[in-house]
């Protein structure tokens, strides 16, 4: 690694990679909008990935097939209304507002920032799948091989 910037950039790719791998998983690759089951889901933030205090919470990410995410969402075919009651009715309303609040703190986007959710994500992978990031990744690259 050349530097810290380097690092901490293979750092944010790899908790993007893992957060968003945990909300598909949790939510079975099925659009929590309109019920698709799809394995080309996307793991979308409720509020933008851009702040870093909600990006990695897991309580902040919803799995939506292409046409809800791109149209319904970020679209304009839902009102900002619609979006919200919609998301306040997939997290809870407590989680919503939670998640809102903490948005609002202050917290500096630096390596070690970045190092500490590594490690609470690779934590809840395991909780959730029962091997690590990397075993589920060797697994599904030789699944997609055999197939």
């Amino acid at each position: 690694m050349k530097n810290k910037t380097d690092l901490k950039k293979k750092v944010v790719k790899q908790n993007d990679e893992i957060w968003s791998l945990i909300v598909r998983l949790r939510d079975n690759f099925t659009c929590r909008m309109c019920g698709k089951p799809t394995k080309h889901v996307e793991a979308a933030h409720i509020i933008g990935r851009d702040n870093w205090n909600t990006r990695w919470d897991t309580r902040n990410g919803i799995s939506l097939c292409f046409y809800c995410h791109r149209f319904r969402i970020h679209g304009g075919r839902l009102t900002e209304e619609e979006r919200i009651e919609f998301y306040k009715k997939a997290v809870g309303e407590d989680v919503y507002e939670n998640l809102l609040e903490l948005a609002k703190k202050p917290v500096k986007r630096n390596l070690t920032y970045a190092q500490a959710w590594n490690e609470l994500l690779r934590k809840e992978f395991v909780k959730l799948t029962g091997m690590s990031f990397e075993e589920f990744k060797k697994e599904m690259k030789e699944a997609k091989n055999e197939g």
